[in-house]
C-alpha cells in the first residue's frame, strides 16, 4: 500500500513540474519561465512540512490538485515586460510553488511516516 501511494506522489510531482512543447519555442518566455519557478520556489515557506506531517498523503492530494496563486507583489515586479516573458513568468511561479509545496509535504508525510515506524518497534 505505501509502495502506490509513494509511485502515485513521485507521478504527480513529475507531471506537476513539466513544461510543455509548445512553451520551449519563445527565449523571452522561457527566460520569464524560469525566473518565476525560482521566485515561486523561493516564496514557499518551509512550514509545509509541518503540513505534510499532520494530514500526510490528504495534504499531497491538495498539493497537487491545488494551484499557486502569483501574489501582487511579484506581479508589479511585470510592469513593462514583454507579454512572453509576463506568461512565462506566472506559468513557471505557479509551477515552481506547487512543486516546492509537494516536496516539502512529501518530506513531512515521510517523517509521520518514519516516525510511525520508529514508535511501532520494526
Amino acid at each position: 500500500m505505501w509502495r502506490k501511494a509513494l509511485v502515485l506522489g513521485l507521478v504527480v510531482c513529475v507531471v506537476a513540474s513539466g513544461v510543455t512543447v509548445a512553451q520551449v519555442g519563445s527565449t523571452t518566455y522561457m527566460q520569464g519561465y524560469r525566473d518565476g519557478r525560482e521566485a515561486g520556489q523561493n516564496d514557499t515557506p518551509i512550514f509545509n512540512v509541518v503540513w505534510g506531517w499532520l494530514f500526510g498523503i490528504f495534504d499531497l492530494a491538495v498539493v497537487a490538485f491545488s494551484g499557486a496563486d502569483v501574489p501582487a507583489e511579484r506581479l508589479m515586479f511585470l510592469e513593462g515586460k514583454s507579454e512572453d516573458y509576463k506568461l512565462g513568468y506566472v506559468e513557471g511561479y505557479k509551477k515552481g510553488r506547487t512543486s516546492r509545496r509537494f516536496t516539502y509535504s512529501a518530506v513531512g508525510w515521510a517523517l509521520w511516516v518514519g516516525t510511525v515506524i520508529l514508535l511501532s518497534g520494526y
